[in-house]
Protein backbone atom coordinates (compact mmCIF):
# COMPACT_ATOMS: atom_id res chain seq x y z
CA UNK A 1 0.00 0.00 0.00
CA UNK A 2 1.17 3.28 -0.91
CA UNK A 3 1.07 6.32 1.31
CA UNK A 4 1.77 10.02 0.37
CA UNK A 5 4.22 11.21 2.88
CA UNK A 6 4.03 15.05 1.39
CA UNK A 7 2.14 17.16 3.05
CA UNK A 8 1.32 19.84 0.24
CA UNK A 9 -1.47 19.05 -1.67
CA UNK A 10 -0.10 20.14 -5.11
CA UNK A 11 2.75 17.31 -4.21
CA UNK A 12 3.32 13.52 -3.85
CA UNK A 13 6.50 12.09 -2.39
CA UNK A 14 6.65 8.36 -1.45
CA UNK A 15 9.37 6.63 1.09
CA UNK A 16 12.10 4.95 -0.29
CA UNK A 17 12.19 1.54 -1.82
CA UNK A 18 8.11 1.83 -2.49
CA UNK A 19 8.42 0.54 -5.87
CA UNK A 20 9.88 -2.63 -7.14
CA UNK A 21 13.29 -2.95 -9.01
CA UNK A 22 12.30 -3.26 -12.88
CA UNK A 23 9.06 -1.61 -13.03
CA UNK A 24 6.83 0.90 -14.71
CA UNK A 25 4.64 3.39 -12.31
CA UNK A 26 2.06 5.46 -14.19
CA UNK A 27 0.68 8.82 -12.10
CA UNK A 28 -1.76 10.67 -13.39
CA UNK A 29 -2.99 14.11 -12.28
CA UNK A 30 -6.08 16.12 -12.70
CA UNK A 31 -6.95 19.56 -11.99
CA UNK A 32 -10.02 21.35 -11.82
CA UNK A 33 -11.73 24.58 -9.91
CA UNK A 34 -12.85 23.91 -6.30
CA UNK A 35 -16.67 23.57 -6.48
CA UNK A 36 -16.98 22.93 -10.35
CA UNK A 37 -18.58 19.61 -11.65
CA UNK A 38 -15.88 16.50 -10.58
CA UNK A 39 -16.44 16.31 -15.01
CA UNK A 40 -16.10 19.43 -15.78
CA UNK A 41 -13.10 21.23 -17.11
CA UNK A 42 -10.72 18.96 -16.04
CA UNK A 43 -7.59 18.41 -17.82
CA UNK A 44 -5.19 16.22 -16.60
CA UNK A 45 -1.08 15.09 -17.07
CA UNK A 46 0.47 10.92 -17.51
CA UNK A 47 3.56 10.86 -16.04
CA UNK A 48 5.93 7.75 -16.56
CA UNK A 49 8.21 6.78 -13.45
CA UNK A 50 10.65 3.48 -14.22
CA UNK A 51 12.52 2.17 -11.65
CA UNK A 52 16.04 0.92 -12.61
CA UNK A 53 16.46 -2.63 -12.13
CA UNK A 54 18.07 -4.20 -8.97
CA UNK A 55 22.10 -3.56 -9.03
CA UNK A 56 24.22 -6.82 -8.44
CA UNK A 57 25.46 -6.55 -4.92
CA UNK A 58 28.89 -5.53 -3.83
CA UNK A 59 31.26 -8.62 -3.40
CA UNK A 60 33.56 -8.58 -0.92
CA UNK A 61 36.40 -11.30 0.19
CA UNK A 62 38.21 -10.73 3.79
CA UNK A 63 41.32 -13.42 4.91
CA UNK A 64 44.62 -13.80 5.11
CA UNK A 65 46.95 -13.08 2.07
CA UNK A 66 49.40 -15.27 2.96
CA UNK A 67 49.58 -18.97 5.08
CA UNK A 68 51.27 -21.98 5.10
CA UNK A 69 50.29 -25.00 4.18
CA UNK A 70 49.78 -26.36 7.49
CA UNK A 71 47.10 -23.49 8.95
CA UNK A 72 43.75 -23.58 8.99
CA UNK A 73 42.36 -20.13 7.57
CA UNK A 74 38.69 -18.45 6.60
CA UNK A 75 37.51 -16.50 3.76
CA UNK A 76 34.52 -14.09 5.28
CA UNK A 77 32.09 -13.24 2.78
CA UNK A 78 30.21 -10.41 5.18
CA UNK A 79 32.02 -7.59 4.02
CA UNK A 80 29.03 -8.40 0.76
CA UNK A 81 26.46 -5.50 0.20
CA UNK A 82 23.32 -5.18 -1.37
CA UNK A 83 22.82 -1.54 -2.08
CA UNK A 84 19.13 -1.68 -3.42
CA UNK A 85 18.37 -3.43 0.39
CA UNK A 86 16.11 -0.60 2.30
CA UNK A 87 17.62 -0.04 5.77
CA UNK A 88 17.29 -2.93 8.29
CA UNK A 89 16.82 -5.60 5.46
CA UNK A 90 18.63 -8.82 4.85
CA UNK A 91 20.17 -9.72 1.95
CA UNK A 92 19.21 -13.13 0.44
CA UNK A 93 23.18 -13.75 -1.11
CA UNK A 94 24.23 -16.75 -2.59
CA UNK A 95 27.70 -17.41 -2.64
CA UNK A 96 29.81 -19.84 -5.13
CA UNK A 97 33.56 -20.64 -4.43
CA UNK A 98 35.89 -21.49 -6.65
CA UNK A 99 39.29 -22.31 -5.90
CA UNK A 100 42.36 -23.02 -8.48
CA UNK A 101 46.20 -23.71 -7.47
CA UNK A 102 48.32 -20.62 -9.38
CA UNK A 103 52.14 -21.69 -10.40
CA UNK A 104 54.79 -19.57 -8.83
CA UNK A 105 55.44 -17.95 -12.55
CA UNK A 106 51.44 -16.62 -12.21
CA UNK A 107 52.08 -15.06 -8.62
CA UNK A 108 55.39 -13.46 -9.47
CA UNK A 109 54.69 -10.83 -12.32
Amino acid sequence: LLRDLSRRPVSVRFAPFSFQPGTVQLFRASARYEGSSPTAGKQSYTFNLTVAPKPPPVAALAGPEVTSEACTFVLDTAPTVDTSLAPGETPDFAFQWFCRALTSEATDG
